[in-house]
C-alpha cells in the first residue's frame, strides 16, 4: 500500500496545498500591508482627482494588487505543470520507440521499459516508471504496474501506457504493436500542437477585449472630469458621476479579468486550475488601466 501511494503523490497537475497557502499567505499580507502603507500617497494623488471616496479606492486598490499577488505563486505553479505536461507528452514517443527497439532485440517488456526510463526527459515520467519496475519486481503484475504508471497522466500518455498491457501478451508481435502506438501518439501530438497555436488566439483575444473595455473606461471618465472644467471646484453631481462610474469600471475590470482567464485556460488547456498566470497578466492590465491612470486625470 506504501508503494501505492507513493505512486498517487507523483501527481503532477496538482496545484499543490503548499502552494494555495503561500498564495494565500502572500495576498492577505500584500492587502494588509497596502493598507497600512499606501494611505498617504494615495490621498494626495486622490486630492489631484475627483476620486473624493478615498477608503473605497483604498480598498479596491489593496484588493487588486493582493490577489495579484496571490496569483504569482499559483502562476509559477501553473507553468512548471504545463512544461511537465509537454515534457510527459513528448517522452511518451520516445518511451515507446525505445520500449518497441528493446522488445524487437529480444527484451521483455521490463527490461525494455528500464532501459527506457533513462532517456525519458520527464522527471515525473521516469520517476513513475521506474516505481512501477520496483512494484513488479516486488511480485505484483505487469498489468497492475502499468495502471498505475499511467494513473493522473494525460490522457494520451495514460492510453499510450495502457497499450503496452495487450503488448506484453502479443509476444514476437509486441514491438510491431507498440510501433503503432508511437505513430498514432505522435499524429495525436502534431493535432494537439496545431490546436493549441489555434486556440492561443483566445489569450490575446481577452486581453485585447479587457484593454478595449477598459481603454473605453478611462475616456468616459476624461470626458466626465472636463465637465468640471470652467467651475469652481468639483460639482457635487459631476464628482459623484465620477466616483460610480470608476467603481463600476474597476469591479467590472476584475471580475473579467478572473472569469476571462479561467475561460481561456478551460478553452486553451482544458482545465480551469491553471489559470492562475493568465489571471496575473489581466489584473495587472486592470490595476493599469483602471486603477492608475484615473489618478492623473
Amino acid at each position: 500500500m506504501r508503494r501505492s501511494g507513493t505512486l498517487r503523490e507523483k501527481r503532477f497537475d496538482e496545484l499543490g496545498l503548499d502552494y494555495i497557502i503561500i498564495a494565500m499567505v502572500s495576498g492577505a499580507t500584500v492587502f494588509l500591508a497596502t493598507i497600512l502603507i499606501a494611505p498617504s500617497m494615495i490621498s494626495r494623488c486622490c486630492a489631484k482627482s475627483l476620486i473624493g471616496d478615498q477608503l473605497t479606492y483604498l480598498l479596491l486598490i489593496s484588493f487588486n494588487i493582493a490577489l495579484f499577488a496571490s496569483s504569482i505563486p499559483l502562476a509559477i505553479r501553473t507553468r512548471r505543470i504545463v512544461r511537465e505536461r509537454d515534457s510527459v507528452v513528448k517522452g511518451i514517443v520516445l518511451l515507446l520507440d525505445t520500449v518497441s527497439v528493446g522488445t524487437r532485440t529480444g527484451s521483455t517488456i521490463v527490461e525494455a521499459l528500464r532501459r527506457a526510463s533513462k532517456m525519458v526527459p520527464s522527471r515525473i515520467l521516469r520517476e513513475k516508471i521506474n516505481q512501477g519496475i520496483a512494484e513488479m519486481e516486488f511480485g505484483d503484475s505487469i498489468e497492475n504496474a502499468l495502471l498505475k504508471i499511467s494513473k493522473d497522466m494525460p490522457k494520451a500518455v495514460s492510453e499510450s501506457i495502457k497499450i503496452m498491457i495487450p503488448a506484453s501478451k502479443a509476444g514476437g508481435r509486441a514491438g510491431d504493436v507498440l510501433l503503432v502506438a508511437r505513430d498514432f501518439v505522435r499524429r495525436l501530438m502534431m493535432f494537439a500542437e496545431v490546436r493549441k497555436t489555434s486556440l492561443s488566439l483566445y489569450i490575446y483575444i481577452a486581453l485585447i477585449s479587457i484593454g478595449i473595455f477598459e481603454g473605453g473606461g478611462v475616456f468616459l471618465l476624461y470626458l466626465i472630469s472636463k465637465l468640471s472644467i470652467g467651475q469652481q471646484g468639483s460639482i457635487p453631481f459631476i464628482t459623484a458621476n465620477y466616483i460610480q462610474t470608476w467603481l463600476f469600471l474597476f469591479v467590472t475590470g476584475l471580475l473579467l479579468s478572473i472569469f476571462s482567464s479561467i475561460f481561456v485556460a478551460k478553452i486553451v488547456r482544458g482545465k480551469t486550475k491553471l489559470f492562475a498566470d493568465y489571471l496575473s497578466i489581466f489584473l495587472f492590465v486592470n490595476l493599469t488601466i483602471i486603477g492608475l491612470i484615473p489618478l492623473l486625470i
